[in-house]
């Protein structure tokens, strides 16, 4: 099953086997929560959700593992499956992984990123979540 995610002219699109991210953040309706909310309310929620992340897995001098990681693969998504890095951080971006295979952590942070852009423009628009 997937999900359409829309906000006026915006249309994005993933998969329900990734869910534990969205009920990270939307709380008991998982993706579901986002109907609804305003692209300001959704924009603090994804913000925090990043913020959460980031501090679940700083390294001693205080940067992010899981997005220095990510910020290695942006341009090859298709590499970040084959890291040799660090296995703390090899763990804390499968974290959100689909257990069947179908949705990687990284393609969720990504589609987060798009909302957050798409939150940030539109304010005042209104997401809508439909299966």
């Amino acid at each position: 099953m997937s999900y359409d995610i829309m906000m006026d002219e915006v249309d994005l699109n993933y998969t329900f086997n990734g869910s534990q991210l969205w009920y990270d953040i939307f709380g008991e309706r998982g993706i579901k929560g986002l109907s609804g909310k305003t692209g300001a309310e959704a924009e603090i929620m994804l913000v925090q959700f990043l913020i959460d992340v980031t501090k679940k897995y700083m390294d001693e001098s205080g940067r992010s593992k899981v997005l220095r990681e990510i910020s290695k693969y942006r341009s090859h998504p298709e590499n970040l499956k084959h890291s040799v890095g660090d296995k703390t951080i090899k763990a804390a971006i499968r974290e959100y992984d689909a257990p069947n295979g179908w949705g990687s952590a990284f393609c969720q942070l990504n589609l987060i990123l798009s909302m957050l852009v798409h939150s940030r423009e539109n304010p005042e628009d209104t997401w809508g979540v439909h299966a």
